[in-house]
C-alpha cells in the first residue's frame, strides 16, 4: 500500500501546504505534472514520479479549477496511473495531514473494510452556496460557484438542510478498473467543477447509509471548512457516521 500525493498546475499556489506536508514523513510518492514542479518537490525531499514535462495535461485542462472546471480530472487520472505501478494506493491532498503515527492498525482498518474503494463523505450546507457567492468578488470564482451548486445539487445525497458528497481529499483504491469507470462517467456526464468527487458519487450508485457502510474509511476525520456553522454540520455528519461504523482517526483535513 503506497501513500501518494499529486501536483499539477502552479507550485506556488500550494507551496506552504507542500512544505508543511513534508513533516508527515509518509514516504509518499508524488505524481507530478511539470518539470519545474518535479524539481522543486525533489529539492524538498519528496519521492516523485514525473508524468509530463508540462504542468497540465492539456487534454484535460489548462488552468486552475476556478478557471478550467475540468482541472480536477487530473487527480483521478493520476490515481489510475499510480495503480499501474502499485497494487493499492492511499491518496491524500496536500491539506490532509497526519495526526498520529501510521501503524499496523491503520492498514488493518483499511483492509477490514473489504472494499476496493474508500472515500469519505462531507457536507455542503444548502446555504453555503449563497455565502460563498457573497464572499467572493472575482467573476471567475462566482461563475465557478454557480456551476458548482448546479452539479452538487444533482449529484449528492440530501439530509435535512445539507447536501452530502464524497470528499476525494482522502482516496483509497486497489482496483484500477474503478478509476477507468470513473473517467468514463466524467466524460459521459460531462462532470465539471469537482468531477473527481461527483464521479465517486455516481460510481457508488447507492443510498447514503449503504455508502457509509461500504465506502466510508475509518481512518479520516472531518473536513475543516473555515466557517463555524459549516463545521457544526460536518461534525454532526461525523456523529451520524459513528452510529454505523467505528472511527480511529489518523488524518485530518484542514
Amino acid at each position: 500500500m503506497e501513500f501518494i500525493r499529486i501536483l499539477w498546475g502552479e507550485f506556488d499556489k500550494y507551496k506552504e501546504q507542500i512544505i508543511q506536508a513534508r513533516e508527515d514523513n509518509l514516504n509518499e510518492t508524488v505524481l507530478v505534472w511539470g518539470r519545474d514542479n518535479f524539481t522543486k518537490l525533489k529539492e524538498l525531499g519528496y519521492k516523485c514520479m514525473i508524468l509530463s514535462e508540462d504542468s497540465y495535461d492539456y487534454k484535460i485542462a489548462k488552468a486552475h479549477t476556478f478557471e478550467d472546471h475540468r482541472s480536477l480530472i487530473h487527480k483521478i487520472k493520476a490515481i489510475g496511473l499510480a495503480l499501474e505501478v502499485f497494487d493499492e494506493v492511499v491518496f491524500v491532498d496536500w491539506d490532509v495531514r497526519k495526526i498520529k503515527p501510521i501503524d499496523s492498525n491503520f492498514y488493518d482498518l483499511i483492509k477490514n473494510k473489504d472494499s476496493q474503494l474508500q472515500v469519505p463523505l462531507y457536507v455542503y450546507p444548502k446555504k453555503a452556496f449563497g455565502v460563498l457567492l457573497e464572499d467572493v468578488k472575482e467573476t471567475v470564482m462566482q461563475n465557478f460557484f454557480v456551476k458548482l451548486q448546479d452539479f452538487i445539487e444533482e449529484y449528492s445525497y440530501e439530509k435535512g438542510s445539507n447536501l452530502i458528497l464524497p470528499n476525494t481529499g482522502f482516496f483509497y483504491c486497489s482496483n484500477k478498473k474503478i478509476i477507468g469507470e470513473m473517467l468514463s462517467i466524467i466524460e459521459h456526464k460531462n462532470l465539471q467543477t469537482v468531477p473527481d468527487e461527483l464521479s465517486v458519487f455516481v460510481w457508488a450508485n447507492c443510498e447514503m447509509d449503504d455508502y457509509i457502510l461500504k465506502y466510508e474509511p475509518s481512518v479520516i476525520g472531518v473536513k475543516e471548512h473555515g466557517y463555524e456553522w459549516w463545521n457544526v454540520e460536518e461534525h454532526e455528519l461525523m456523529q451520524y457516521k459513528k452510529t454505523m461504523i467505528n472511527k480511529d482517526i489518523y488524518f485530518e483535513h484542514l
